[in-house]
């Protein structure tokens, strides 16, 4: 199946659930910006299955509309890139 990105915010925890599925990759790299094109966070690192998750902590950002980008990577390098997008209200 094609991969999937998908975001849960939750306010009571100031927390972004991001949680993606059906990847080929080995390798991701995971990008937020606000709606100003600025950079608030980003993190690199390898993918051991299909699945990836991560727990953004987001007590330190605005409140606001962020994107988030999940770019993955073949073993090659090769610039066959997948890039999954998504956003989600801080508020």
């Amino acid at each position: 199946g094609n991969a999937q990105l998908n975001i849960f915010y939750h306010s009571g925890w100031q927390t972004a659930f991001i949680n993606a599925q059906n990847l080929t990759g080995k390798s991701y790299s995971l990008s937020v910006f606000n709606l100003m094109g600025q950079k608030v966070f980003e993190e690199n690192g390898n993918l051991s299955s299909s699945y990836f998750t991560k727990d953004l902590s987001c007590s330190s950002l605005s409140n606001g509309m962020y994107i988030v980008t999940l770019q993955i990577e073949d073993s090659t390098g090769r610039t066959e890139k997948e890039i999954l997008s998504k956003t989600f209200l801080k508020e």
